[in-house]
């Protein structure tokens, strides 16, 4: 279903009222960037003046937000500098209420509803959500998958990608998701993949180890490095400790390396036996992580119709984010979207 109706649920003036107003939003901000107090960026010192902004502000620098001054070093920093609100004249209110917006909404915000929502301009709704994305993006890259892992290969359409490319699958990417030991989904990745790295829609081992590489934490040490239990053992020492699915809808080919489990002795071999190409298929579809690919793919279509190339990977990053804190306590995923704008 679209998002782009609007929330009744949702109400600017409600919003602002709870969080306090401007004074209680540049309150909660201090407190999620700092919370065991002021820290100074050039030299850690814990105590700082507060020089009020005048009544008539035009620094871009502190958005008539006033500045803090440092007692030790003299350095004057503001509460936004260096984070996803920086330089921004936006009510703090009103990107407390993006923030939230994008992270409980089901099914997120576009800016269309935002600009709507909050009285802005299409522009500064826009920017607001880009800004917001990009902050997830690089929590994302640092934050890495470990434990089980299950992944497969899938692909993501563009924007008019089947009137320009109609016998083109789309983008290559890689789902991946860290389980625990019941099975039960912790971490959601969706990531692009470089189009060399897949051939006949299938992935290369390149693209695995690339992928392994930049998105999957390293596994420890194993105590005997020529013990057939330590699976995928290379100089870098990285795996995935469960079975990689290498998923192609086309072709129907999958890969279920030998994988080892949390007893040393005990090596669990994941490839089921297929009868023919077509078990294989609807066995690869019935993946979790690939029903998990599908649904963000789904998503994409409803909301936005189809998205460009340099954009399609933030909001991937979105929806895993959504995911990722699914079953959270209510308001978690606000506070850590907002600690994540704020450490940008």
């Amino acid at each position: 279903m679209a998002v782009d109706s609007p929330a009744p649920a949702f109400s600017l003036s409600h919003f602002a009222t709870h969080i306090g107003g401007e004074s209680g939003a540049t309150r909660l901000l201090f407190e999620r960037r700092w919370p065991e107090g002021f820290r100074c960026p050039v030299c850690e010192h814990d105590r700082c003046y507060f020089i009020p902004a005048p009544a008539r502000a035009d620094s871009v620098r502190s958005a008539g937000r006033g500045l803090y001054q440092c007692k030790r070093c003299r350095h004057q920093t503001s509460l936004t500098a260096g984070t996803a609100l920086a330089g921004s004249r936006t009510p703090l209110v009103k990107w407390l209420a993006a923030i939230h917006l994008l992270s409980s909404e089901p099914g997120g915000i576009t800016a269309t509803h935002l600009q709507q929502v909050l009285s802005i301009t299409y522009k500064t709704a826009w920017l607001m959500l880009h800004k917001i994305r990009h902050a997830l993006s690089a929590a994302d890259a640092r934050k890495l998958l470990s434990g089980p892992v299950q992944a497969g290969l899938s692909y993501c359409e563009e924007a008019g990608h089947l009137a320009m490319r109609p016998t083109e699958p789309g983008r290559p990417v890689v789902a991946a998701m860290a389980m625990d030991t019941q099975g039960t989904p912790l971490q959601l990745k969706i990531k692009l993949v470089e189009p060399r790295h897949v051939r006949c829609r299938t992935l290369l081992p390149r693209g695995r180890n690339a992928f392994q590489d930049q998105h999957v934490a390293p596994v420890p040490e194993c105590p005997n490095s020529d013990s057939t239990n330590c699976h995928n053992s290379s100089s870098f020492n990285r795996s995935i400790p469960a079975y990689y699915s290498n998923v192609s809808y086309a072709a129907s080919k999958l890969s279920f390396p030998a994988v080892q489990q949390a007893a040393p002795d005990e090596v669990v071999q994941a490839r089921p036996a297929f009868s023919s190409g077509a078990e294989r298929f609807y066995y690869a579809r019935r993946l979790p992580v690939m029903q998990y690919m599908a649904e963000a793919r789904q998503w994409m279509r409803a909301t936005y119709g189809g998205l460009k190339r340099q954009y399609l990977q933030a909001y991937l990053d979105e929806y895993c984010f959504r995911f990722n804190h699914s079953c959270a306590p209510e308001n978690h995923a606000f506070r850590s979207l907002l600690s994540i704008c704020l450490s940008t």
